[in-house]
């Protein structure tokens, strides 16, 4: 497949009614936020599915923020599930070559990166795109779900983190480069995180469509990787517009940077993180 978002958009085009989705194990031709091009190996979840929602213009940017802890929570909650552990391979009676899962309490921490990524302890696990389609909504969910051996050739400010690694307990790839299939296990693990991704949605797509993003920031605020951590924020052509110490996200969505001039709300439509570190 070239793109679930080519497809969904299609969808759109043909007046297809919200809640159309479309998942893929690969693309050839896929693309997340802003235009950028997405590396889609075997193993990944390609997820893309339709709203149309009755909100305000100015409110649309803030869903991308709303899909976002959804996934967070499909994430966090599938890497304990028994179809991951068939999907990897692993066994309860491990043997000598074999390691057991880490505990729950011991995997790394799930969370969500302004604006639209999701996070594995340092690296980035998953990503989410929104495109406005004649009037409606086309959503993009990736998510790195078994390593394939492409994931070296991955480029990006935050190293690929993979579902399949975590549980594991390492790194060593699932996939070969020119795998063509998946097992009906790997396939089983795939479908099932879309299933939840959609099923953690629904309550918080509702709650966004009747009160806003103010209905799920608590949350964020809860989840957010980028708290505490000094950033550069730049516009689109590279202009910085921001320096400072993340606080937090305001009612809108927005991120709460405090710079030395004092603190400055930034909308993920003007802006995105360039450089980001831990502060001393």
């Amino acid at each position: 497949m070239a793109s679930t978002n080519l497809l969904v958009k299609e969808g759109i085009d043909a007046g297809a009614a919200e809640g159309l989705a479309v998942l893929a194990f690969q693309q050839t031709a896929g693309y997340g936020r802003q235009g950028r091009g997405w590396v889609s190996p075997l193993g990944g979840m390609y997820l893309s599915f339709l709203l149309r929602p009755a909100v305000r213009a100015d409110e649309l940017p803030s869903v991308s923020l709303v899909v976002g802890l959804a996934v967070r929570e499909a994430v966090e909650g599938w890497l304990t599930s028994d179809q991951l552990r068939r999907a990897v391979g692993w066994k309860p009676c491990c043997g000598a070559d074999r390691q057991p899962p880490a505990p729950a309490d011991l995997l790394p921490e799930v969370s969500v990166k302004w604006p639209n990524d999701i996070m594995l302890g340092e690296g980035k696990v998953a990503g989410v795109s929104l495109e406005l389609h004649r009037g409606a909504i086309c959503v993009g969910v990736g998510a790195n779900v078994l390593r394939n051996m492409t994931a070296a050739e991955v480029q990006g400010k935050y190293a690929p983190a993979f579902l399949s690694d975590a549980l594991a307990g390492r790194c060593d790839p699932l996939l070969t480069r020119d795998a063509q299939t998946l097992s009906a296990d790997q396939r089983c693990a795939i479908e099932g995180l879309a299933q939840v991704v959609l099923a953690c949605l629904e309550p918080r797509y509702r709650a966004w469509r009747q009160r806003g993003f103010a209905a799920c920031a608590a949350e964020y605020r809860s989840r957010q990787f980028l708290a505490d951590r000094w950033v550069r924020m730049v516009n689109l052509d590279g202009g910085v517009i921001a320096e400072g110490v993340v606080e937090g996200v305001d009612e809108r969505g927005s991120l709460l940077v405090r710079t030395a001039e004092g603190l400055r709300a930034v909308s993920s439509g003007e802006a995105h993180v360039q450089r980001t570190r831990r502060r001393p």
